[in-house]
């Protein structure tokens, strides 16, 4: 199975990807350790942000912060879905997009960059 993402208009790699059913915006990041969420993305697609613990350090381009740790259930990228996937929530306005990092990407057969397009194959 694959699915390739074609580069954005900014030199990045972005995909809609389906978490635990719902559409989520995310910057593909091999720099990223994990998949890593916008406090307000994990909200809106129903994560109980009050069970939430921001106890586990992650240094960033912007420094060190806390991110609280969770697994996401199922996570779809076009054709390609993993299920319980490493993840984490940031910080309320601590995260410009969220990532796609590698706790998903690591867990694929093959990963080619193009020079428009990104492969992921599984």
């Amino acid at each position: 199975t694959e699915t390739a993402i074609n580069r954005s208009w900014d030199g990045h790699f972005r995909a809609i990807a389906q978490i635990n059913g719902a559409d989520v915006g995310l910057l593909i990041d091999t720099g990223a350790s994990l998949v890593l969420l916008r406090h307000d993305d994990a909200l809106r697609i129903g994560i109980p942000l009050s069970e939430l613990d921001y106890s586990t350090p992650l240094t960033t381009a912007n420094g060190k912060s806390f991110v609280a740790p969770f697994v996401i259930k199922s996570l779809q990228v076009g054709d390609l879905t993993l299920e319980n996937v490493r993840a984490a929530v940031a910080r309320e306005g601590a995260l410009h997009s969220s990532l796609l990092g590698m706790s998903f990407l690591e867990n694929l057969n093959e990963t080619v960059i193009q020079p428009n397009r990104m492969i992921l194959r599984k």
